[in-house]
Order: structure tokens, then C-alpha cells, then sequence
């Protein structure tokens, strides 16, 4: 029962009696979605059995109220066309002036994030929680008029009502499916990922809504336990100490590292630098998945690519700028780092493993870098194939 995040509750005697003391009643509960909870023995004169009183006082994972004010960011057509605006008019000085990367690159993020941040401002907006989209105005009309002849047909028993309640349904049903079909091609027409899409439209229709795991009140790491507002540095810990103990499991020495490098035959070639162009950087920008996750910045690859070609230009030269001094700006090299559950008990840390979200231009001079080395590999293939 573990297994599925219960544990017993009934730590006292539920029957006593002359010869023993024993408690063979107990309340078996998800602890991970229960803040505080207390469990009494209640004496009867019915049984030789104690009944449980449990109280809880909080339960977590309870779903958010509708109409619930909720942080967004505000993005609408006009936003749209500032934002284009905005950059197509920015020179970009200090970024193109700068002989560090550091600097040339702050300057850079600094200015982008000015313009996007005035152009799609954060807001709080009501949360209208999960309804259906598709129920049209004119529909709730038609839906009350159904209410209204359904009770007027259950009163009169008038077999003429009664047919025009039926024939009324119909057409509403039919209504409802022509409403549904719209709706549905719509948001089809507007995906990016029709299957991914696809089958949202079929578990929304036969009822299967993804689950979602309430979020435990409290973490254990062993046998410690920890409060919530501590478990960020608790598993920020554990994720380095992982990492450091998969380290130190093959140890290698630089004396093991030069014997490596004197048992080749021939010296490696040294990596050509091979300059970084607008067109390039256009391309691999095309390439990026139109996702709206984002990392720290809050930028998101759907904003890269809508202005790849007003960014263009101070990409390619603080890209060029690194490559040629072997420095890589010091801004990508930060991730939000998101704890993901795997399996087994949902309060211990060890059961999770960790996602790094990476911001957009980290993921484009990644793929740059990438492109080169591959270059780089031909090459050396090339050369051991014909010697």
C-alpha cells in the first residue's frame, strides 16, 4: 500500500481487553495530500472494538476555484505589431560596439527583454477554469427553452408537446455537433502539432482528463523531513551530490589524459573557425520547435522565431564573438531546473529526476556549436579513411 503513497494513521490500541492490548483497526491515509490531521480513540459500550474519530484540516491538491485571478501574459495582435516595430527600429549600438561577450551579450538581452516585457506585459486575468468553449450564447438560450418544454411536456402529457419536445431535442443535438464540429476544426486549423491536438480533442470528448498529481505537503530525503519552503534548496543539493558521486565513480587523472593523447599516431587537427552568418543563425532559428515553454527569461521559441530577422544581426556577432575568444556568455549558461517525478513514494526526493529549461538563444548557439563539430568529425573520418 506504500506503493501507492498510504500509510496507517492508528498508532495506539483499538481493542483492549484483560489478557492484551491490540490494534487491529486502522485508517489508511494519502498523507502527501493532507497538510494536518489528528486520529482519536472514541470508547463505546457497544464493542470491545474503539472506534477511529480522524480530523483533518487540510487537504492539498483540491482543484482551483473557477473564476480564480490568475498571472498571465498579455499577448494580443497590436502587442504584436509593437514588438516587430520596436526591434525593427533598434540599432543595437552597445551590443555591436562591445569586444566582450559578456558585455555585448547583456546589452543584447537587456534591450530585448525591455521591448518585450513593455509590448507583452504581464496581467491578472480570471481564470474561468475548464468549460466548454464551443457553448455558444445562443446556445444556453436554446438549452433553457429545451429545460422550460421538458417540464411543460411532464405536465400536460399532451402527445402534440410531447412531439414537439422530441423534434426540438433533435435539432438541438444537432446544434450542439455542428457547434462542436467549428470549434474543434478550428483549433486544428490554428495547431502547430495536429496530432498532439488530435487526441486533446479525443480525451476531452470520451472523458479522459490527463491526472495530475497533488503536490505533496512536505518532502522526505530518508528519513529527514522537509517543509515545502525548503524544498528548493533541498533538491538542489540532492541533484549536485548526485552528479558529483556519478563523478567520482571513474576518476581520471590528467597523467591518464596525457598517455591518451601521446598513444595517437597522428595529432588532431585543430577545429577550423568557421564564421557564423545571418542566414545560418535564420536557419537554425526555423528549426526550433514552436513550443511556449521558456527559461528564465521568459522567452519563448513561438517570439524568437516571429522576429528572426530583426535579431539576426546581434546574434551573429555575439556568436562570432565567442567563438573567436573561446568565452561563452555567462547568461545562457543559466536553466530553470524543474524536479520531475518518476515513480514510488511522491514525498521522497530521490524518486525525482531533474528537467532543465534552457532559454531559446542558448538553444541556438548550441545547435550552431553542434553543426561545427559534426564538420569537425567528417573531417577527421575523412582524413583516417584515405590514410
Amino acid at each position: 500500500m506504500q506503493t501507492y503513497n498510504l500509510f496507517y494513521i492508528v498508532d495506539f490500541p483499538t481493542r483492549i481487553v484483560k489478557e492484551s492490548c491490540t490494534a487491529i483497526d486502522n485508517i489508511f491515509l494519502h498523507c502527501s495530500r493532507v497538510n494536518t490531521y489528528h486520529v482519536h480513540s472514541v470508547k463505546n459500550d457497544l464493542s470491545d472494538h474503539d472506534a477511529q474519530y480522524l480530523v483533518i484540516n487540510n487537504v492539498c491538491g483540491t482543484q482551483r476555484n473557477k473564476n480564480t485571478p490568475v498571472k498571465k501574459r498579455l499577448i494580443t495582435k497590436t502587442g504584436v505589431m509593437m514588438f516587430m516595430e520596436a526591434l525593427q527600429n533598434e540599432t543595437w549600438d552597445m551590443t555591436l560596439s562591445s569586444v566582450e561577450v559578456d558585455t555585448s551579450f547583456n546589452a543584447f538581452l537587456n534591450t530585448f527583454i525591455v521591448i518585450f516585457e513593455s509590448c507583452f506585459p504581464m496581467q491578472f486575468v480570471m481564470d474561468m477554469g475548464h468549460k466548454n468553449q464551443w457553448i455558444t450564447g445562443g446556445i444556453k438560450v436554446l438549452c433553457r427553452c429545451k429545460r422550460y418544454l421538458y417540464i411543460i411536456s411532464r405536465v400536460t402529457h399532451h402527445i402534440k408537446i410531447r412531439e414537439y419536445y422530441s423534434c426540438y431535442c433533435s435539432i438541438l443535438r444537432r446544434v450542439i455537433r455542428k457547434a462542436k464540429e467549428m470549434y474543434y476544426n478550428e483549433m486544428l486549423m490554428k495547431s502547430t502539432n495536429k496530432s498532439e491536438m488530435s487526441w486533446k480533442i479525443i480525451n476531452n470528448e470520451i472523458g479522459c482528463v490527463a491526472k495530475r498529481k497533488a503536490a505533496p505537503a512536505d518532502f522526505k530525503n530518508g528519513e529527514i523531513k522537509i517543509e515545502i519552503n525548503k524544498a528548493a534548496g533541498f533538491f538542489n543539493t540532492y541533484f549536485i551530490d548526485s552528479v558529483e558521486k556519478l563523478i567520482s565513480q571513474y576518476p581520471k587523472t590528467e597523467d591518464e589524459w596525457s598517455a591518451t593523447i601521446s598513444s595517437l599516431t597522428d595529432k588532431l587537427p585543430e577545429i577550423v573557425n568557421i564564421l557564423i552568418t545571418k542566414s545560418e543563425i535564420s536557419g537554425v532559428i526555423s528549426l526550433l520547435k514552436n513550443k511556449g515553454s521558456c527559461g528564465y527569461d521568459g522567452i519563448s521559441n513561438k517570439f524568437i522565431r516571429l522576429c528572426s530577422k530583426q535579431i539576426t544581426k546581434p546574434l551573429m556577432h555575439i556568436f562570432n564573438l565567442s567563438l573567436t575568444t573561446g568565452i561563452y556568455p555567462d547568461r545562457l549558461k543559466y536553466a530553470n531546473i524543474i524536479p520531475c517525478f518518476k515513480k514510488g513514494s511522491i514525498t521522497e526526493i530521490s524518486n525525482y529526476r531533474p528537467i532543465s529549461l534552457l532559454t531559446g538563444f542558448s538553444k541556438i548557439f548550441e545547435i550552431l556549436i553542434y553543426n561545427r563539430v559534426i564538420i569537425q568529425f567528417n573531417f577527421i573520418s575523412s582524413m583516417n579513411h584515405y590514410t
